[in-house]
């Protein structure tokens, strides 16, 4: 079984409505957060971050709980489980690499199913370019470069490798900044949210606050989102977000 994580700065614990109305969720977060986390197993589910590859032999290890993927025992498996799964994507043209307002946008009136088909709306092997490089050493200045990409959906993953990296240096910080302007909203929540996460929040939190209030409710929910994973920091932008709860800021139609 082979696991390839495009997120690994989020945890697997990460909060979810419907089981945080769990008791155990409650219990887990707060072991976690309290470094109270124990085995390997709990770290791996409740750590704050996930590995970018894993690897698991199903067989042997039913509860997939020792990951292979560092294994040079299982270095060919892992690359042949990796292309194989490229393979797939490319196959099936994957739509989950597009945040859904980009989806609607490259959509317009037909269907998802029609935008994926066509090479020249849905770009897919340049923006899995994109995405493969998050996570992985020394692909910042890539990252940094394809900010500048004229696919919105390269830019995208492009902020999400940087944010993954913890705004990378000088020069990744400095990008994702200009990023804040960007005309395609997930690229500058994704850029926003980095920042945040990288002590810089000042004009980040105002850009959240700001795409919390756009009419089209899929830029909005992502906004909040990344106000909510955000935390303590996000709180000049509670005044904002209980308006956007209340419906008095965000246009329902």
């Amino acid at each position: 079984h082979y696991v390839r994580n495009f997120m690994p700065h989020l945890s697997y614990n990460q909060p979810s409505f419907y089981a945080d109305m769990g008791e155990i969720r409650d219990e887990i977060t707060a072991r976690a957060a309290a470094g109270r986390l124990d085995t390997a197993p709990q770290k791996h589910y409740a750590g704050p971050r996930r590995a970018i590859e894993e690897l698991y032999d199903c067989e042997k290890d039913p509860r997939q709980l020792n990951n292979l993927a560092g294994s040079a025992a299982h270095a060919r498996a892992l690359a042949r489980m990796r292309k194989r799964m490229k393979e797939w994507i490319m196959r099936t043209r994957d739509t989950g690499f597009l945040p859904e307002s980009d989806m609607a946008m490259r959509m317009g009136d037909g269907s998802p199913l029609r935008m994926a088909s066509d090479p020249a709306v849905y770009p897919l092997e340049n923006i899995l370019m994109a995405a493969e490089m998050v996570g992985r050493e020394g692909m910042e200045a890539g990252q940094v470069a394809a900010l500048g990409d004229p696919d919105p959906a390269v830019r995208f993953w492009a902020a999400v490798g940087l944010h993954a990296a913890g705004g990378g240096s000088s020069a990744g910080v400095a990008a994702l900044n200009e990023a804040l302007g960007d005309d395609s909203p997930p690229v500058r929540i994704e850029a926003a949210w980095a920042l945040c996460d990288a002590g810089e929040t000042d004009r980040a939190v105002a850009v959240l606050e700001n795409d919390l209030r756009d009419a089209d409710l899929r830029v909005a929910l992502r906004a909040a989102r990344a106000l909510q994973m955000i935390g303590e920091k996000a709180r000049p932008a509670l005044i904002a977000m209980k308006a956007a709860w209340t419906g008095e800021s965000v246009s329902l139609s």
